[in-house]
């Protein structure tokens, strides 16, 4: 089963669809964005993008196939660059730190969750990594 996994999170939270990026002003055609907006726009790729970073190490890889970080994975995606990427998504989406990362963590694990569905039974390190490559 294909999935695309920012539709999956975006349709499955409730967010608006996110926008594209235009090259030439750096900024969606919308200019103003809603907070809600924003905070889609910015929270669900890099979100991801921690997710697909964790998968490079076998740790990560069992990390997400066992659920074992599921209620701090914000923490465990970023690391020591935790408060840089929220703060970044913060001011992107006009929303306070505190809000911004509790919005992240409930983005993170709904991407762990349709992450290891997607994947099906029998999970295996093999198949988490070519899944977040395809």
């Amino acid at each position: 089963m294909s999935t695309h996994l920012v539709e999956c999170i975006q349709k499955e939270m409730g967010f608006p669809p996110l926008q594209k990026i235009d090259p030439n002003i750096q900024e969606t055609k919308e200019r103003s964005l809603t907070q809600r907006q924003g905070l889609a726009q910015a929270a669900i790729p890099a979100v991801l993008a921690g997710f697909f970073g964790t998968t490079r190490t076998d740790r990560g890889c069992n990390l997400i196939l066992t659920g074992a970080a599921s209620e701090n994975w914000v923490n465990v995606i970023f690391q020591d660059n935790k408060l840089y990427v929220v703060e970044k998504v913060a001011h992107y989406a006009g929303l306070s730190l505190n809000e911004t990362a509790l919005a992240m963590e409930d983005i993170a694990r709904e991407a762990e969750l349709t992450i290891r569905k997607a994947i099906g039974e029998k999970p295996t390190i093999e198949k988490l990594r070519s899944y977040m490559s395809s």
